[in-house]
């Protein structure tokens, strides 16, 4: 069994870095599709959905980031194609999507995506002993979690809207969801 410079089984740290890098196709699909919500972005809950369609695209950078970083410290290489994202990604690349009801279930799907993804990697990590990243877990799969709840009411009677908007509020991360009154 060799090890890398970290001291992983290099087999381990393969199969890794190669479900790592179906995250980041992932992570990088789901980017662009929100960022084109947040251009394209029509109608009803217009500034509020323009506003955390940018939030969530910030965010989604930052956990790009953090993944590619990952790879690397495991001694591989991060996908930087958008073909090989395209052909790697569960997550569907979205176009022209104008429609907030749309575009909000397609983030709740994406976000279903991830989690999943996720769960495969942390069963990988712990596999390997890779401790790095098993807590790391792109600053955690609580943010999948956190973040889809308040996204998800939309979808339903019960919507909910964010408070607190402004730098840190939901769906990234804090913030507090509330029910919408009738027709709100």
């Amino acid at each position: 069994m060799g090890t890398n410079f970290i001291g992983l089984d290099t087999a381990k740290t393969e199969t890794l870095a190669a479900t790592l890098n179906e995250l980041l196709s992932n992570y990088q699909i789901f980017y662009m599709n929100v960022r084109g919500y947040h251009w394209n972005i029509k109608g009803e809950n217009f500034f509020e959905l323009h506003a955390k369609f940018e939030e969530l695209y910030d965010d989604l950078l930052l956990k790009i980031d953090e993944i590619a970083e990952r790879i690397l410290t495991l001694g591989h290489r991060p996908a930087h194609a958008y073909s090989t994202y395209i052909e790697h990604s569960s997550v569907p690349e979205r176009k022209d999507v104008s429609d907030g009801k749309e575009a909000v279930e397609n983030i709740v799907d994406s976000f279903a995506k991830l989690i999943g993804k996720q769960r495969e990697l942390l069963s990988l990590a712990g596999d390997a002993d890779d401790e790095g990243t098993v807590p790391w877990r792109p600053s955690g799969r609580l943010f999948c979690d956190r973040a889809v709840r308040p996204v998800a009411s939309r979808r339903s009677p019960g919507r909910h809207r964010w408070v607190g908007a402004g730098p840190g509020a939901a769906p990234a991360g804090g913030g507090t969801s509330v029910p919408l009154p009738p027709g709100g």
